[in-house]
């Protein structure tokens, strides 16, 4: 049944890719056809010529224990997706396959001079090339109805183009901040090392084509034959843009963690102290929900430094939610309970190590103890620090800026880590 949604997951990928073929055959038409310059009938007797010589099956070497020599390039026009969570690897490009046919061989004196031609890969021999590490099924490296260039020495040239999907293990480490290097393994099909040799004209990935990728930048490639199996390994490295997710992301939850610690600010009897904290958790629950969906579900060769991140945050605000809940309970206790001698020693040296401040009331100035009496800071309506009178709610506002100190470093030293491991792991 056809559906919105099938059309643009089946009928535009499907319409990208003929885009793509008819740019990539208009690109090859141009960088490596010299032109006929000789006469219809000439052309048309050279191509019959090469047909009848031409072997789609048979190497072309004359003395067949020898190895064909091909001679491999790679130009990356698009990457397409790099997706950790699924591992899919996709980029659009052509290969440069170059060997020798020493069976299609001409002397272009007869042939008024013409010293190229191009015949159809179903009339000549081509190397059979798949995918050794495709993301789904086996995928063959072939461009349909696409030509061979020949040229009257024999050497021939082939210029298949598609769009490859490859798998790739991602390492989200460092995620948002993370460089990803992906491989292509190209396998010479049926063909051993004694039969085909490969050779790489350019050790790096031709980039003239190149555009840029909205999520990612093209940082480096190499080229290099498999020790163990006779392949070609083009391994390319893309670094993540990662503007998007510090602004969405990243600083979404250090606000969040700072946010979490102002709870002990709220006056106790407001009644919005345990709603806001658990707001907060909550947020925190979702942040990781969304990066966890990104992400994919393994922990080789580590945790990412986001998850764990949140994770210590979300392990912060549940402690908070708990030191939340026993500070106002200590506030709402009731004052016929005395409070104990160990927290009225605490309160008292809170008090002490407190600096000096100067109160103003009715233009009176209390500053010393010894300025005025006891008696008369009471009827000023002044509150006597001296006193050794303590109630539940003293106890409670302790705790508050107690619990204020204690989270802002821990907070602080959480975040720290993170920026320390993130630029650790970058570099």
């Amino acid at each position: 049944m056809f559906s919105v949604n099938n059309y643009f997951h089946i009928y535009i990928p499907r319409l990208k890719m003929k885009c793509y073929t008819l740019f990539f055959s208009l690109v090859l038409v141009g960088r490596i056809n010299p032109g006929y310059t000789a006469s219809f009938t000439a052309v048309a007797s050279l191509y019959d010529d090469l047909i009848s010589r031409s072997y789609r099956y048979i190497r072309p070497e004359t003395d067949l224990n020898t190895a064909t020599s091909v001679g491999f390039k790679f130009f990356l026009t698009n990457l397409q997706d790099l997706d950790e969570n699924t591992g899919l690897f996709s980029v659009a490009g052509f290969f440069e396959v170059k060997w020798r046919d020493n069976n299609l061989i001409w002397d272009p004196n007869s042939y008024e001079s013409q010293s190229y031609m191009r015949i159809p890969t179903k009339h000549i021999w081509i190397p059979h090339l798949i995918l050794g590490n495709p993301y789904t099924e086996g995928v063959v490296i072939s461009l349909e109805d696409s030509t061979v260039a020949l040229y009257e020495n024999g050497d021939a040239k082939w210029s298949p183009a598609d769009s490859f999907q490859m798998a790739c293990d991602a390492d989200v480490s460092y995620y948002p901040f993370d460089s990803q290097t992906c491989q292509m393994m190209v396998v010479p099909w049926q063909y051993d090392a004694n039969e085909i040799v490969i050779l790489i004209q350019s050790y790096t990935v031709d980039t003239t084509y190149y555009s840029e990728n909205p999520q990612w930048d093209y940082v480096s490639s190499t080229l290099y034959n498999g020790s163990s199996v006779n392949a070609l390994y083009i391994s390319m490295t893309f670094k993540r843009k990662p503007t998007f997710f510090m602004i969405n992301v990243i600083f979404p939850i250090i606000l969040l963690g700072v946010l979490n610690i102002f709870v002990f600010a709220l006056p106790a009897d407001s009644g919005e102290r345990v709603g806001f904290s658990i707001t907060l958790l909550l947020s925190i629950a979702v942040f990781m929900t969304i990066v966890a969906d990104s992400l994919p579900s393994t922990s080789s060769p580590r945790l990412s430094s986001v998850g764990i991140k949140l994770v210590v945050d979300l392990t912060i605000s549940s402690l908070i939610v708990v030191c939340t809940i026993l500070g106002l309970v200590i506030h709402h206790r009731d004052d016929s309970q005395p409070v104990t001698q160990s927290w009225r020693r605490l309160i008292k040296v809170s008090k002490t190590c407190r600096p000096c401040k100067k109160r103003q009331n009715n233009g009176i100035q209390v500053g010393d103890a010894e300025t005025h009496s006891v008696k008369d800071t009471e009827k000023l309506g002044i509150p006597n620090d001296d006193k050794d009178d303590a109630s539940w709610k003293d106890v409670s506002r302790f705790l508050d800026k107690c619990f204020i100190v204690i989270f802002s470093v821990v907070l602080f030293l959480a975040n720290l880590s993170f920026f320390m491991d993130i630029v650790a792991g970058v570099n």
